[in-house]
C-alpha cells in the first residue's frame, strides 16, 4: 500500500537532487 508512496517519494528527491546539482 505504501509502495506507491515511496515510489513518489524517491523520485521526487531524485529530480529535488537533479535540480540542485544543475
Amino acid at each position: 500500500r505504501g509502495m506507491m508512496y515511496y515510489r513518489k517519494a524517491l523520485m521526487l528527491q531524485s529530480y529535488l537532487e537533479k535540480r540542485s546539482s544543475g
